[in-house]
């Protein structure tokens, strides 16, 4: 993911957090804040409390991948951070990208997606 489409400084999270509207899930929670920028931009929160850093780093790729997948089909003009939890360590990346996929329905940032991703 280019660097302009992250959220990379602590304030951009704070602003997320405090800001933003929350969708809870057993596995991730997704943080959703307009940003006004023609563009959206991702950050992922990964804490000890998910795993060592071989698991924070896998779930973090599988993360980005799916987020990568999934940004094509939404509306710009957000920041969005995605919280991992530790029951997301272990999960195939399909389960990944559904549960992401909902969030984004309940956050009201895309309509169903196109099948097979």
């Amino acid at each position: 993911m280019q660097r302009k489409f992250r959220i990379h400084t602590s304030n951009q999270f704070q602003r997320v957090r405090h800001e933003g509207r929350s969708y809870h899930h057993d596995l991730m929670v997704l943080l959703v804040a307009p940003n006004r920028l023609p563009f959206n931009r991702f950050g992922i929160i990964t804490s000890r409390r998910v795993g060592k850093a071989v698991q924070r780093n896998r779930v973090r790729r599988l993360l980005r991948e799916a987020l990568r997948r999934l940004m094509i089909d939404m509306p710009s003009g957000y920041d969005i951070v995605v919280v991992a939890k530790s029951a997301l360590v272990g999960q195939e990346f399909n389960t990944i990208v559904e549960v992401l996929r909902l969030l984004f329905r309940r956050a009201g940032l895309v309509e169903d997606l196109i099948e097979g991703w």
